[in-house]
């Protein structure tokens, strides 16, 4: 039961990154930086600093997942290595991307 509960522990920070990472987004969007758009428009064919959406959601497509998958099948390679590391470069690109 403890592994399950270190699992949770790993999908709630990983919860945490993306809010972080959500909320850079979202304030270059309120600065008119970044414009604010549809979640239906095509990531090509969003305008701004190049890649920020992008990378946004490889980090909650994949890297989160994965992070969280792996913790939950104890294959803390995975988790780590295809997960959180990603997690945690793709939060400090968009960081440095939106000059915070």
């Amino acid at each position: 039961m403890e592994r399950f509960e270190l699992a949770d522990q790993v999908k709630n920070e990983a919860r945490k990154l993306l809010a972080e990472a959500e909320k850079t987004i979202r304030e270059l969007e309120a600065e008119g930086i970044l414009r604010a758009e549809s979640p239906w428009v095509r990531i090509s064919s969003i305008r701004g600093p190049p890649g920020l959406r992008e990378l946004y959601y490889r980090m909650f497509q994949f890297h989160n997942v994965y992070a969280w998958k792996g913790a939950y099948h104890f294959s803390a390679d995975f988790a780590h290595w295809y997960g959180w590391a990603h997690l945690q470069l793709s939060l400090i690109e968009i960081k440095e991307e939106a000059g915070s």
